[in-house]
């Protein structure tokens, strides 16, 4: 486990909670300002459809796949030491691996997940489930109902 001292007593036991649970996927960066580096797996818990389509010079190609796992999101995060009480944790930058998450669609997930944060709470473990299980997909609705991801 990497050393959590640089945080205030309740951001380390958050922390080293997250690192019991899921000791792949948290990284405590030595920067100046410490951040916390979350690399996520998306693992849905059934197969959606998902329709690609490409561009070329004189046609549009459109294919479909069924597929239940994605590429890791990254998420990049700071404390403020007035986290969990007064202000939520602070996103710093969200990247998918294989950019099958546009940019546009990074900042709406990163305007839901600070939008979970309640005053008092701790929100990184529900950041984490809310991605690793792909539940954002559906509440961003880029998952429609009948499972299709566009």
């Amino acid at each position: 486990m990497q050393r959590t001292e640089q945080f205030t007593e309740i951001q380390q036991e958050e922390i080293l909670a997250l690192q019991s649970i899921y000791p792949d996927w948290v990284v405590i960066s030595s920067k100046k300002q410490p951040v916390l580096i979350f690399e996520i797996p998306v693992e849905l818990p059934e197969s959606v459809n998902v329709i690609i389509s490409s561009q070329g010079k004189d046609r549009t190609q459109v294919e479909d796949t069924t597929i239940s796992c994605f590429p890791p999101i990254t998420v990049t995060v700071s404390l403020p030491p007035e986290y969990p009480e007064q202000k939520s944790a602070s996103i710093e930058h969200i990247t998918a691996k294989a950019a099958w998450l546009p940019a546009l669609n990074s900042e709406q997930l990163e305007a839901h997940l600070i939008g979970l944060w309640q005053p008092g709470s701790q929100v990184l473990y529900e950041w984490l489930e809310c991605i690793c299980c792909g539940r954002f997909l559906a509440e961003l609705g880029l998952l429609s109902s009948d499972n299709v991801l566009r």
